[in-house]
């Protein structure tokens, strides 16, 4: 599960556990034109445990996958340094933004701290793109990163 050489606890980015089927009782997809926004309770993959036994694990996601409308789609989750992940090397206990296309190649397009944001284009024709939003980390069993998606609709405008 992941680079573990040693004592080195690291594990595979998003797209990776999507395509592996690991966790999957907490993938979720978001489609921007279906809904547009949403917040996602996003776990850690060493807080897996507590998210399964928790009352309500509905509410917590481990893998979101955002539809873009390219042959890239774009996958989260929240990088928290603790446990099976304790080694990890960037974006500690940020969410992480990957493009993947497919199950080849993935590219690490931003790490979120709560705050920060990251847009990007969709392909639908419409000018719109979506925007990720780290609002918070929240402590407790288990831990988690509340992460939200909206659109957003991009007006062109020409300077002359």
């Amino acid at each position: 599960m992941g680079y573990g050489g040693g004592d080195v606890r690291m594990c595979y980015n998003a797209p990776k556990n999507y395509y592996l089927g690991w966790y999957s009782e907490f993938h979720n997809e978001f489609n921007p034109l279906e809904t547009n926004s949403k917040l996602f309770n996003l776990v850690g993959l060493s807080d897996y445990n507590e998210a399964l036994s928790s009352s309500d694990p509905s509410v917590y996601t481990i893998v979101l996958r955002i539809e873009t409308f390219e042959e890239e789609s774009l996958y989260l989750t929240y990088n928290r340094q603790k446990g099976v992940n304790i080694d990890t090397k960037e974006f500690q206990d940020e969410v992480t933004v990957v493009r993947a296309d497919g199950r080849r190649q993935s590219w690490s397009e931003a790490g979120l701290a709560p705050g920060q944001k990251f847009s990007t284009a969709i392909v639908d024709k419409s000018g719109r793109s979506i925007e990720i939003v780290m609002c918070e980390r929240v402590s407790g069993s288990p831990d988690y990163a509340v992460s939200k998606r909206k659109m957003l609709n991009i007006a062109m405008m020409n300077f002359v």
